[in-house]
């Protein structure tokens, strides 16, 4: 029928999606994409880890949750070196 769109994806239970297409990319990355197609200047200032774990503490985050931050931002950085040394 013309003028009738496609009906959306319907997730399913136990699928898996790949949010960030076909490769890793940092936070950088990704703010120099949207400045470029922008012409709006983006920035992702690189944040201490531990820094930025503390704060999000005395935000309100359980401190029993640190160790879920630390593995976190830790998978991120390891992706983002594997990405660059390809």
């Amino acid at each position: 029928m013309k003028g009738t769109r496609p009906s959306p994806i319907r997730p399913r239970a136990g699928a898996q999606y790949t949010l960030t297409g076909p490769e890793a990319i940092t936070v950088a990355d990704t703010a120099a994409i949207i400045s470029g197609v922008s012409s709006a200047p983006v920035t992702h200032p690189d944040i201490d880890r531990d820094e930025w774990i503390a704060a999000a503490i005395a935000g309100g985050i359980p401190a029993e949750y640190t160790s879920v931050l630390r593995m976190l931002t830790e998978n991120h950085r390891i992706r983002a070196w594997f990405t660059a040394h390809r």
